[in-house]
């Protein structure tokens, strides 16, 4: 089976995330205060894709740009 480098970058996120997600339960779930303590919280999780993903596009936006100026020129 083929697959192109967006579905493996995809899918690769979708296990990180379900992993994450899934630790976060446990910890939550076990008794030890100090554990939970140190971890962060879901919405610092949930900001790190526009913290990430703002500035990805910005640039490949402008990337993108500036070959469709090099071409038309």
């Amino acid at each position: 089976m083929t697959t192109c480098r967006l579905c493996m970058m995809l899918r690769f996120f979708l296990l990180f995330a379900a992993l994450i997600l899934g630790a976060m339960i446990w910890f939550a779930l076990s008794k030890d205060a100090p554990v939970t303590a140190h971890l962060p919280g879901p919405m610092a999780f949930a900001m790190i894709v526009p913290i990430i993903g703002i500035p990805g596009f910005i640039v490949k936006y402008r990337r993108w740009r500036r070959e469709q100026d090099e071409t038309r020129s």
